[in-house]
């Protein structure tokens, strides 16, 4: 944090004295910056009031530089004026400008330092802003919001922490502020503890208020939560609130509760188009594409909206062409649903008709080019993804955390390790660095890049480590032959998935030591969780690699007390396993009992055969 803070330059240098010569203090910083004089602009005779008036209406025509050069002339100094103009030149990032006003300015009040404050934190300037508020005669809660935000915004949470900590009075701009900073910086435990927090503190809360309780209790990935601030919506009246429902009813669907978010459809009150899209949404992705279906033909009058949901529908259950029939019918299609044409494509395989869309886009945003970078590095045309991330960066445009993940992960499977550095360091000068998604995808890349120690530092730096990023590091230190600090950072893990227990048996069998891999297989099961198709396939597919046929047999044995004996992956595993090991006779059982052969379960067989001589029976 601190080390971050030290990074951010200060915009400008301190002004320069005036010339105690002239007669107004300052009059010689408007001389110096602007030589053009316009005192013959104004009639003499005008009033203050009346040139207050004009000059206000230059900053409103974006004349700053005319409307600066009219108050220095005619030694205007109210402060409203004053503080609209430094306010305007924030606005537009001229911040060096602003100060440059805000300096000369004959008096201040609070909101003049606070629109100074602001300009600072917008323009992502902490350091300056940091020190002008330290400086401030006097602070209204809108200026230690001002300062939280601009932490918030930077991912700097111990500092906005800090801050909120020390403050005599907050409103609800205070708590939901930095709410939702603990909901960017993915902390929704601290986010939720927080939102909890101001509710015993009796705080009244408003739509956005509940929207950011709402984010928060989604992070959690647990439905009791989400129940209880529906309660709460309820209790406070705004059931009948449209946006604090939809996000509550899209949350459900995200948790992938389908029975819990229809419940919660039926019974609102009052829907929009962001409704109507969630629901198909929430259908199209638990597999219930004809309900979703049922929703988008009984919607009243066709949106946007609601079209590109059922786009996605189709999309993500493979029919890309309906998809297409529906895109084709918007009459004027928006930046979403062109970028919804473009993912579907690529999730189809389709990566020529996903650059058609692509180019032919008439606006694009940083989600359509992070969609095109995902696109191809999800189809295996990693050279074309990094070419892309490269052309996006060359237009001005900032990389969003998806496009940066992508780039990261096709660095990590084209072992560009030193693009994917830079990339790293990108991310962090952009404020991605606190992506949970993008640190999994970067501990990915150096391990599979055999630079363990970096993988270890992005690890460590996480604010949130879930079983992903766990398994991530797992994982990542067996593939590097470290195979104790591996199973320390097993033992350390909180809490044990069967991921994670799939990931340290695999790296076990890969190690050759089969004796651990089957006393870590046995405490998994004593720990009363269930192997899915997954484990069975992968532990099989290592003892495959490395003849370990006793610990494949016994694997076997335990897939078929389980039933897992029928499935076409863990079928696949067996045979080729058992090929492998030389049992030729296991092997042609495993096919024959299987209830279905699909084509690699074939190849498995027919290599098997080539393996061992056996032409005529393949």
């Amino acid at each position: 944090m601190i080390l971050r803070l030290a990074r951010l330059k200060p915009c400008i240098s301190p002004p320069s004295r005036p010339n105690s010569s002239l007669s107004h203090p300052n009059r010689a910083f408007f001389h110096s910056s602007h030589p053009l004089s316009c005192r013959s602009h104004w009639p003499n005779g005008e009033s203050r009031s009346a040139c207050n008036s004009r000059v206000m209406a230059l900053i409103r025509a974006h004349k700053l530089d005319e409307a600066r050069c009219v108050l220095e002339s005619l030694s205007l100094n109210n402060v409203r004026t004053w503080t609209s103009l430094l306010t305007s030149y924030a606005q537009i990032g001229r911040v060096q400008e602003a100060r440059q006003v805000f300096d000369a300015m004959p008096e201040k009040n609070i909101i003049s330092w606070n629109s100074m404050l602001t300009g600072y934190v917008k323009n992502s300037n902490l350091q300056n802003a940091r020190k002008l508020f330290d400086e401030m005669p006097e602070k209204n809660v809108a200026s230690w919001n001002a300062m939280i935000s601009g932490y918030c915004r930077m991912g700097l949470m111990r500092e906005a922490r800090e801050l909120f900590e020390l403050m005599g009075e907050r409103n609800l701009v205070t708590w939901t502020s930095l709410i939702s900073g603990y909901a960017e910086a993915e902390d929704y435990i601290e986010g939720w503890i927080l939102f909890l927090r101001m509710r015993r503190d009796g705080a009244v809360l408003d739509q956005p208020g509940f929207v950011v309780g709402v984010t928060v209790a989604s992070g959690l990935a647990r439905i009791d939560p989400v129940q209880l601030l529906q309660g709460m919506v309820t209790k406070a009246g705004f059931d009948q609130d449209v946006i604090v429902c939809t996000s509550i009813l899209n949350t459900y669907a995200k948790l992938g509760e389908l029975e819990a978010a229809v419940l919660f459809y039926n019974g609102m009150p009052i829907k929009n188009e962001f409704t109507w899209a969630t629901m198909i949404t929430c259908y199209a992705e638990n597999g219930k594409l004809e309900y979703a279906c049922e929703i988008y033909r009984s919607t009243p009058g066709q949106t946007v909206g609601t079209q590109t949901a059922m786009m996605v529908g189709f999309a993500q259950n493979g029919r890309i062409f309906e998809a297409r029939a529906i895109f084709d019918e918007i009459l004027k299609p928006d930046v979403v649903a062109w970028n919804a044409m473009v993912t579907g494509y690529a999730q189809n395989g389709l990566v020529e008709q996903a650059e058609e869309m692509f180019n032919k886009m008439p606006k694009r945003n940083s989600v359509s080019w992070a969609s095109m970078v995902s696109g191809y590095s999800q189809n295996g045309l990693y050279k074309k993804a990094l070419q892309l991330f490269s052309e996006m960066l060359r237009t001005g445009m900032v990389p969003i955390n998806p496009a940066c993940t992508s780039a990261i992960n096709t660095c990590a499977s084209s072992g560009a390790l030193q693009l994917g550095k830079q990339i790293h360091t990108l991310s962090i000068k952009i404020g991605s660095f606190s992506n949970r998604f993008l640190s999994h995808a970067l501990i990915d890349m150096y391990s599979r890049c055999k630079n363990i120690d970096d993988a270890v530092q992005v690890f460590s730096l996480m604010r949130e480590k879930d079983n992903i990023s766990w398994n991530s590091l797992i994982s990542g230190l067996s593939q590097n032959q470290m195979l104790e600090d591996a199973r320390s950072a097993f033992e350390t893990m909180p809490n044990h998935d069967i991921v994670s227990w799939t990931t340290m048996i695999c790296a076990y069998v890969l190690a050759g030591h089969a004796c651990e891999a089957q006393e870590l297989f046995t405490c998994l099961l004593r720990d009363g969780l269930k192997p899915n198709p997954f484990t069975f396939s992968s532990i099989l597919t290592n003892c495959a690699g490395l003849g370990a046929m006793e610990l494949g047999k016994q694997i076997h044995g335990l897939a078929l007390k389980l039933w897992f004996d029928n499935d076409i992956y863990v079928s696949t595993a067996l045979i080729n396993m058992y090929f492998k090991c030389g049992s030729i006779i296991e092997a042609f059982q495993v096919f024959d009992e299987a209830p279905e052969h699909d084509l690699a379960m074939w190849n498995s067989v027919l290599t098997g055969c080539g393996q061992h001589a056996l032409g005529r029976q393949a």
